[in-house]
């Protein structure tokens, strides 16, 4: 599938519409949450999963599997509607801390701005699960590994780099400083070119979404039209790169752009073989959602494991779990 900016946009607004859409169907947002009047015990029994960025594709997924696990289990999932706002992110989680809540597995949009959340958290009795990554203090994490998997868009590179006979080049580092997760693959994908693609030229900048995707890659190619290889943080970056790509005439056949996520709409275009973005990141949604929900009843109960790391995917056409992984949003 070739990409233009209205399919990019078309792809966002579905995304959202789905993850809005099983959101309100969910107990949704610190309004939906049902006060503890005092019951410790009812506190007891409730996780909320904070995810800022609810638009997102893999949300629904992740989320299902949890609202499954913590039924199976007994407990009630409360969630937040953060809308990658992180002021809003603060407050709604400083409501369900004066609730009072058992656990809050919460993927932080900036670590340092929630070290006093996390403490609020404990200091009612709330045990604190990050997500994503790590911080200070915590009672669980689970990890995404997100270094490995940038690692691995430079590995996908330098495997189809090795393919076509090619040991030079230049490729664009589409990365993210705003939030740990988006560092913490940026540099993933930086040690990963020196590891596996020690050959190319590289040229960095920042982007996150389709359009500063395509901005950022048309702004590029420009300057240097030698550009063919794209790394991105995420696909939804990777689908901007592909469209400047198009754009600018670029040869679907020798070119290559890798994205972050595995998200449904590029994980069929990596299957149909037939577009610029060759090989994205994926992980298993249900088994993160089943985790987060184990992990802080452990913390809660103060026994089992707290700790969750999940094993990345580097999904290619040839990769034999590609129908699994799209299998995940139907």
């Amino acid at each position: 599938m070739l990409f233009n900016r209205r399919t990019g946009k078309r792809l966002a607004a579905g995304a959202a519409a789905l993850a809005t859409a099983l959101s309100l169907a969910a107990c949704t947002g610190p309004d939906a949450a049902e006060p503890t009047s005092g019951d410790s015990g009812a506190a007891h029994k409730s996780i909320v999963f904070d995810y800022p960025y609810t638009m997102l594709p893999v949300y629904p997924v992740v989320l299902s599997a949890a609202q499954d696990e913590a039924a199976a289990a007994g407990y009630e999932l409360l969630t937040t509607e953060d809308e990658g706002s992180l002021d809003k992110q603060v407050a709604n989680l400083g409501t369900l801390i004066t609730r009072g809540v058992g656990a809050i597995v919460s993927f932080p949009i900036e670590t340092s701005a929630l070290d006093s959340v996390l403490q609020q958290a404990q200091g009612a009795g709330t045990k604190w699960i990050t997500y994503g990554g790590n911080m200070e203090g915590e009672d669980g994490s689970l990890d995404l590994a997100n270094t490995e998997s940038g690692e691995l868009t430079a590995k996908a590179l330098g495997d189809w780099l090795d393919q076509q006979g090619i040991t030079s080049g230049t490729v664009l580092v589409l990365g993210n400083d705003t939030v740990e997760l988006g560092r913490q693959r940026t540099d993933g994908m930086r040690d990963g070119l020196k590891k596996y693609a020690p050959g190319l030229k590289v040229v960095e900048e920042l982007a996150l979404g389709s359009d500063e995707g395509a901005a950022v890659t048309q702004a590029k190619l420009v300057a240097d039209p030698s550009i063919d290889y794209v790394l991105a943080v995420n696909d939804d970056t990777a689908v901007g790169a592909a469209i400047a790509f198009q754009e600018a005439g670029k040869d679907v056949a020798t070119s290559f752009i890798a994205g972050n996520d595995g998200a449904p709409n590029v994980l069929k275009d990596i299957r149909d073989g037939n577009g610029y973005v060759k090989a994205t990141i994926a992980l298993n949604l249900s088994e993160i959602g089943r985790a987060l929900v184990k992990v802080s009843i452990a913390a809660i109960e103060g026994k089992g494991e707290t700790t969750y790391v999940a094993t990345p995917v580097l999904a290619t056409k040839e990769s034999p779990e590609l129908d699994e992984l799209i299998a995940q949003f139907d």
